[in-house]
């Protein structure tokens, strides 16, 4: 499994180690050495209880990169104390994407989604 952002590579067979970003924007991925076929996938995030309007907490299952993929995306949009955060979801199949909604979270924001 690999960890990467930024200008960093991590290999979590060699070494684990600590992500740390000296970029004030960066994110980070893990990307598996092994392929998957169907199953089941879940997540369980903690979503910041405060001002995070800047922030997108994102889960998405990719096919290998190519031009044409498929793709499902979970992007958490961030939310503050008086607007809830959103949760945008796409499908991409054979590279098309258009496939958009929007929820409103109405509980807890420590959610176990499968």
């Amino acid at each position: 499994m690999f960890l990467y952002g930024g200008h960093k590579i991590c290999d979590f067979s060699i070494k684990v180690g600590k992500f740390n970003s000296r970029y004030p924007y960066s994110g980070s991925g893990f990307q598996s050495l092994q392929s998957f076929g169907s199953g089941w996938f879940s997540m369980r995030i903690k979503l910041p209880q405060r001002d995070s309007t800047a922030v997108i907490t994102t889960f998405y299952l990719i096919s290998e990169i190519e031009s044409i993929r498929d793709e499902i995306d979970f992007e958490f949009l961030g939310g503050n104390l008086k607007e809830p955060h959103v949760l945008h979801t796409n499908i991409y199949i054979d590279g098309q994407g258009g496939r958009e909604q929007q929820f409103h979270f109405w509980f807890d924001p420590l959610h176990t989604s499968s």
